[in-house]
């Protein structure tokens, strides 16, 4: 369901009376009520870290791939199948902050998508860059959109992912080997 709203317009006429004839009025309206589509809801989201022994929310920029696991909203059964759309700040924000869209938020805390409009709920796969502050903190994003694209208010985690522990030229090769490796399975 939805909000409704009624419209209601209404009109009067009216003549004066003359020698011929008396005065007379009438009036009618119509009315037209409208559906409101609402948007997904609930949902939650999890960010694991496969470090090959265990699953927590830290891991290692460039080293550990992410599993990025949303889910959990739910539409009228008219309103599916929904989308999902994932996105990841650095350093420690509220869901709120991703409709963030003031220049120094922009600036300073890019919005940077990993999925759009994706028919799964999750991802298997996410390397994410080295977060920041005390914690070395990403902030990961989920919404979820219906077939109206009613967008959901935004559910987010955090993960922490520390930089790695290279030399700024083995840095530049392992860079070198993902780009070329996403080049290769056309993931870039």
């Amino acid at each position: 369901g939805g909000v409704s709203y009624t419209f209601r317009l209404s009109g009067f006429y009216s003549t004066s009376p003359s020698s011929s004839s008396p005065s007379s009025s009438s009036s009618s309206y119509a009315e037209i009520t409208v559906l409101v589509n609402s948007p997904p809801s609930g949902g939650g989201l999890v960010v694991l870290a496969d470090n090959g022994q265990s699953e927590s929310s830290s891991g290692i920029s460039l080293l550990t791939e992410f599993k990025v696991q949303g889910g959990g909203f739910i539409d009228d059964a008219e309103d599916y199948p929904l989308t999902y759309s994932f996105f990841y700040r650095v350093g420690s924000h509220t869901p709120s902050s991703m409709l963030d869209t003031s220049s120094s938020s922009i600036d300073n805390n890019k919005l940077f998508t990993i999925a759009s409009q994706t028919l799964s709920p999750s991802i298997l796969s996410v390397l994410l860059p080295s977060g920041s502050g005390q914690n070395s903190t990403v902030t990961v994003f989920a919404v979820s959109s219906d077939v109206h694209s009613a967008l959901s208010l935004p559910v987010s985690t955090h993960a922490s992912v520390t930089l790695p522990p290279y030399t700024l030229a083995e840095l530049g090769e392992a860079t070198a080997s993902l780009t070329e490796s996403a080049l290769e399975t056309g993931e870039l």
